[in-house]
């Protein structure tokens, strides 16, 4: 039997410089991460992928996109868990 798959993150950072580091060290925990530039970037991951349980967002983005984005995820997706 196929142990389940590990669970996946949806990264939200718009800076390369943070968001690529940190999905790598991620994966190297064993975690699926899926990365996004914004909030629009990552409404569309969120509405094509069924599988992903957290959403790490940064809660500094421009114009409150983190909190805007935390926002309408528990709206749309309230079973996954947000971090800004």
């Amino acid at each position: 039997m196929n142990p389940p798959p590990a669970p996946r993150i949806l990264l939200v950072e718009r800076d390369i410089i943070v968001r690529s580091p940190l999905a790598e060290y991620l994966r190297g925990c064993g975690y699926r991460v899926l990365e996004a530039v914004n909030a629009a970037e990552a409404r569309e991951l969120l509405d094509a992928a069924d599988d992903i349980t957290l959403v790490l967002a940064d809660g500094d983005a421009p114009e409150g996109g983190g909190f805007i984005l935390q926002a309408w995820i528990r709206e749309n997706y309230p079973g996954i868990e947000v971090i800004l």
